[in-house]
């Protein structure tokens, strides 16, 4: 996939065509929110939703770290495990700058498919990283999960909604070709074969 800066279109290599891309979970972020801590012994994670089938193009949180040297964070989207996260689908590290100012810090061009549902995605620190995750992100998922003590922390529906962290995702609506573009394509197979067949 190409993506062109500004006009947040992006062009499918294998058909030509041009679908939209676009934040399907963007909280905003908030520099004076609430500083949770964001280490390994505490994390997090939020919940969104899709509607229809999308390919995850990124996934990025709003967070620092006050350690000397660069560390990694492990992006997973996860499926739906009730009020925590399930099953892990998918899974991305980057890099973590050392001393690093807030920002948003993620991972790009991930190309994870999913199908119309509900799903969660966490950002787990190595032993590196010992920041802050802020919360009172403007525009907050309506549930997330804290990580603590080894597990992630089920007390219930909306327990931890006041967490409120930094999260958003990019994706762009999986392409299903029109009916004309599928009847090219099949033409353009079937005279590939009578060409070699003649060619013989």
């Amino acid at each position: 996939l190409r993506v062109r800066t500004g006009t947040h279109i992006q062009i499918n290599a294998k058909l030509g065509l041009a679908v939209n891309a676009a934040y399907i979970v963007n909280t905003g972020s908030n520099p004076n929110g609430t500083p949770w801590s964001f280490e390994p012994a505490q994390y997090f994670a939020g919940e969104f939703a899709v509607g229809s089938a999308q390919t995850i193009n990124s996934v990025e949180g709003f967070y620092k770290t006050f350690i000397s040297t660069a560390g990694n964070v492990t992006i997973s989207l996860h499926s739906d495990g009730g009020n925590i996260p399930g099953a892990t689908l998918f899974s991305q590290s980057h890099s973590l700058p050392a001393n690093s100012a807030l920002d948003w810090f993620g991972a790009f061009g991930l190309g994870w498919n999913v199908a119309s549902g509900v799903y969660w995605v966490s950002f787990e620190p190595d032993a590196k990283v010992f920041g802050i995750h802020p919360g009172d992100a403007p525009f907050p998922l309506d549930e997330y999960a804290g990580h603590r003590f080894g597990v992630w922390q089920d007390a219930g529906p909306n327990a931890f909604d006041y967490l409120d962290v930094g999260i958003r995702i990019d994706a762009t609506p999986s392409v299903v070709p029109e009916p004309s573009t599928l009847a090219l394509v099949g033409l353009a197979l079937i005279g590939m074969r009578v060409k070699r067949k003649m060619l013989r």
